[in-house]
């Protein structure tokens, strides 16, 4: 991919994953063959996968000491309630937890029975568009994702202040 000046991108949400490929025009008859392989046809190197773990484990770790990520948390539990969706927050032990037929389950429901969306930004040709046919065309969606979203609003307002001893910065989150 960086031989094509090319950069990939794979995130994930609570609520959805994604793939965005950035590269020149030039590159994407070369490169888009390999995003649908990604996306359709995963190792799920189960090693591979540890290897990951441990380093997303480390660095949540990390983060979960800063002020900033604390704040968020927090505010998230009062927004949304603790034991919704948007007001959990995952554990050291959330990562000893998962594993690569989690990933295999989620990849299956989520991406090749979910509903997706392609989008192209750029100098979009016929040729572009012939291609994104061929090689995502035949994935058809087999179910549209129409998850109704429930949270609470916890009954707390005002003023919510953690204490860390420690702490050289502050962090600050109003909404």
């Amino acid at each position: 991919i960086e031989y094509h000046g090319a950069y990939l991108e794979l995130q994930s949400s609570k609520d959805i994953a994604w793939l965005n490929l950035y590269c020149l025009d030039s590159s994407l008859p070369k490169l888009l063959p390999l995003a649908a392989e990604i996306l359709f046809e995963p190792k799920f190197d189960s090693k591979a996968f540890q290897r990951y773990n441990q380093r997303q484990k480390q660095q949540f770790i990390l983060s979960g000491k800063k002020n900033k990520q604390l704040a968020q948390r927090m505010f998230n539990g009062l927004v949304f309630g603790k034991d919704a969706r948007y007001g959990q927050t995952a554990t050291e032990a959330d990562f000893e937890l998962i594993n690569t037929a989690d990933l295999k389950q989620f990849h299956q429901q989520h991406l090749v029975n979910g509903a997706f969306k392609i989008i192209l930004s750029g100098r979009v040709n016929p040729k572009m568009l012939q291609q994104i046919e061929q090689l995502f065309g035949q994935h058809t969606v087999k179910s549209e994702s129409n998850q109704q979203l429930q949270y609470v609003t916890a009954e707390t307002s005002g003023l919510h202040h953690l204490q860390k001893e420690d702490s050289l910065q502050s962090a600050v989150v109003i909404g």
